[in-house]
C-alpha cells in the first residue's frame, strides 16, 4: 500500500499569505519530501498502466471502404522514374538531388526509344487490368447506393428544364422550384 505524502503550500494573494495542506501519491512531491518508497511504487504502477492494452475498435463501414478500395495503378513514366531513382541511390552513397535528377530524368524519359517506353507501358497495362479486376470486386462487394428521389427528379426533367432557359444553371434554379411546389 502506498503512504500518502502530506505537504504544504504556501500561496501568496494580495499581501496576505495563506498555507494549505494537501495529500498526495505524485512521485514528484514524495521526493520532494524525501520518501524514496513512494517515489519507486508510483513509478512501478504508471509502468504498469503503459502496458494495458487498449481494445481495438472495429472499424466503420467507411473506414473499411477506404481501406479496401483500390488504387489507381502507376503510370509508365512513374515506374521509370522509381527504377531510375533506385539505380542512383544504390551507386550513390551521398545525399542525392532531387530536383537535379527529376530533370534529368524527365529529359532522359523525351528522349528514350519506344521501345524502351513500350516495356514500361506493358508494366503499365498490366498494372491496370489488375486495377479493373480489383476494382469490380470492390463495387460488387460495395455497390454504390441509389439515388435519391430529387436526384431523381433532376435526371428525368433536366432535358426538358434546359432545353427551356436555354442554362443549365436556370434549369436546375427551375427544377428546384418544381421539386419544391410538388411537395
Amino acid at each position: 500500500m502506498q503512504a500518502i505524502t502530506q505537504l504544504s503550500r504556501t500561496t501568496f494573494v494580495g499581501s496576505i499569505s495563506r498555507t494549505r495542506l494537501f495529500t498526495t501519491l505524485s512521485p514528484i512531491y514524495a521526493v520532494a519530501s524525501g520518501k524514496k518508497g513512494i517515489a519507486q511504487s508510483a513509478k512501478a504502477s504508471a509502468s504498469a498502466k503503459k502496458t494495458k492494452q487498449t481494445k481495438e475498435k472495429p472499424l466503420s463501414l467507411l473506414q473499411q471502404k477506404r481501406l479496401e478500395k483500390p488504387k489507381l495503378p502507376v503510370t509508365s513514366y512513374a515506374l521509370f522514374l522509381k527504377d531510375r531513382f533506385a539505380a542512383a541511390k544504390s551507386n550513390s552513397s551521398e545525399k542525392l538531388d532531387l530536383v537535379g535528377l527529376s530533370k534529368k530524368f524527365s529529359e532522359e524519359w523525351r528522349s528514350i526509344d519506344d521501345a524502351t517506353k513500350s516495356k514500361y507501358k506493358a508494366q503499365y497495362d498490366a498494372n491496370l487490368k489488375e486495377y479493373e479486376t480489383a476494382k469490380e470486386a470492390f463495387y460488387k462487394k460495395y455497390p454504390k447506393r441509389p439515388a435519391s428521389k430529387y436526384a431523381q427528379f433532376v435526371k428525368e426533367g433536366f432535358e426538358d428544364a434546359y432545353l427551356q432557359t436555354g442554362s443549365a444553371t436556370d434549369a436546375i434554379k427551375e427544377l428546384a422550384r418544381r421539386w419544391k411546389n410538388s411537395r
